[in-house]
């Protein structure tokens, strides 16, 4: 297997897709690569793969692909990742970390604003508790798909992300429910729903 030479955005390439677990083509052209062409974006994405650092996968059978993390990827940004509590980088299920991701990050994806930070489901898995930012909520009792927070009118607002792909039992509802009565820094709870079924939380939607 070949190796290129990995630069520093090839690094923070490779972060990205551990902190997100899936991004398209497209997404880390415009990330990465705003000021060349996609084609060559994604010759780079592909000498990466040759590598061994990243790899391409379907996420719901109709050739929609993202590109994740491989073994090789993972074991060369793990010392930058700081000290983790449960060592790992694999999605569980795909489809749902690429649905989740596109979510959170929405036009955030190039256009963050000030003033504002994201916490993904990663990194509330990976870290210990006691090493997350003061601002996210520290709670183990349930796990959402990510935090972020960011300011209106120079108040702080924090929002859980929620990304459903299908239906769950009344009880587990229930469940989420009461985790989020608990926790009154939240004032929104973003939730999209890919099934027919929808239910409100306490804590409202985004606008």
């Amino acid at each position: 297997m070949s190796r290129c030479e990995i630069t520093e955005r090839d690094y923070k390439i490779l972060r990205s897709l551990w902190k997100w677990k899936a991004l398209t083509t497209q997404a880390l052209a415009r990330k990465f690569f705003p000021d060349i062409k996609p084609l060559s974006a994604y010759r780079r994405l592909m000498l990466l793969e040759t590598g061994g650092y990243i790899k391409c996968l379907q996420v719901d059978g109709r050739h929609k692909e993202v590109w994740s993390l491989s073994d090789l990827g993972f074991k060369s940004i793990l010392p930058k990742l700081g000290e983790l509590e449960c060592v790992g980088y694999k999605s569980e299920n795909i489809h749902h970390d690429y649905l989740a991701t596109a979510f959170h990050l929405g036009e955030w994806l190039t256009h963050q604003p000030e003033n504002s930070q994201t916490y993904s489901e990663q990194q509330l898995r990976r870290y210990a508790m006691d090493t997350w930012p003061a601002w996210v909520p520290q709670s183990n009792t349930h796990r959402p798909d990510g935090y972020s927070i960011y300011e209106v009118d120079n108040q702080r607002v924090i929002t859980a992300f929620e990304t459903e792909l299908w239906s769950k039992t009344r009880h587990r509802y229930e469940e989420v429910v009461a985790f989020y009565d608990t926790q009154e820094s939240i004032q929104f709870v973003c939730t999209s729903l890919f099934y027919s079924q929808t239910f409100k939380l306490k804590a409202g939607w985004l606008p």
